[in-house]
């Protein structure tokens, strides 16, 4: 995603940290960025929304990076 979104308003900024959306049971892809980014931490963010049947819930998880973490950019 990187690569496609330079030229763009959300292209990478080494100067700002970076932040990826994972699923929460994806812990395969968790571990993946600890090792490519280390230093980043990693928060659940639950939200709720309302549906014909009643309010839902629904989750991910934010890996955040720190400015610079990505390497060869």
């Amino acid at each position: 995603r990187i690569a496609a979104n330079e030229g763009t308003p959300y292209a990478y900024d080494p100067a700002r940290p970076l932040f990826v959306m994972v699923h929460p049971q994806d812990a395969e892809t968790i571990a993946y960025l600890e090792n490519l980014l280390p230093g980043g931490t990693t928060e659940r963010y639950v939200y709720t929304y309302e549906t014909e049947t009643g309010a839902r819930t629904g989750e991910f998880l934010i890996y955040t990076a720190p400015a610079g973490a990505l390497p060869n950019q």
